[in-house]
């Protein structure tokens, strides 16, 4: 990893709390948690789903995913956001476990049952999937559709992280619906 995407990395993990906040190290169980935002976020409801307009991912879960993506570079990574209405509170990685770990990613069924349990126990929800892109843009492909719909995970953020460029990597979400519709989610850092 190249010292400028770790000194960017550093001075995000390594920022100063705001008031009310806390600091946050990743703990043992390999996840990073965050405070909620003060302000709440407008939601719509789709086929009886409530779905935030904007997900919201702050700082520190951002750097999260990038460290993942970075280090699993060349192959992709996985994993989930926990959160409730459009608020991610915690990153989740999952190990990558598709033969073709470059271009494809795949999440043991029983791990991701175990997360569910952790994120139900927690009063959280799997909020998002996210995934890296590590020699395409940051856009669902064709495949993550097609699977998206397969396995019914369409009331999920999709969230795409590009190492296309490897100094400037992209973080952007997604909506994926039932008849294989995608639309961007605006995601907001504050």
């Amino acid at each position: 990893m190249s010292p400028r995407i770790l000194s960017a990395i550093n001075r995000l993990r390594n920022g100063r709390p705001r008031a009310g906040q806390e600091i946050y190290n990743r703990g043992s169980l390999g996840h990073v948690t965050a405070p909620e935002p003060a302000i709440p976020i407008p939601a719509t409801r789709t086929k009886g789903v409530i779905r935030a307009q904007v997900l919201h991912v702050n700082k520190l879960l951002i750097s999260e995913l990038l460290t993942h993506a970075l280090e699993s570079d060349p192959d992709e990574c996985c994993g989930f956001l926990f959160g409730k209405d459009g608020v991610a509170t915690e990153v989740r990685r999952m190990d990558n476990v598709h033969d073709e770990k470059q271009t494809r990613f795949f999440m043991d069924y029983r791990e991701v049952e175990k997360v569910q349990r952790d994120a139900d126990a927690l009063g959280q929800d799997l909020l998002a999937i996210y995934h890296s892109h590590t020699y395409t843009h940051g856009y669902p492909s064709e495949t993550d559709i097609e699977t998206a719909v397969e396995t019914g995970w369409v009331p999920h953020y999709y969230v795409v992280i590009s190492l296309v460029e490897k100094t400037r990597p992209v973080v952007r979400a997604f909506w994926i619906t039932e008849d294989a519709a995608v639309s961007e989610v605006f995601l907001e850092t504050g």
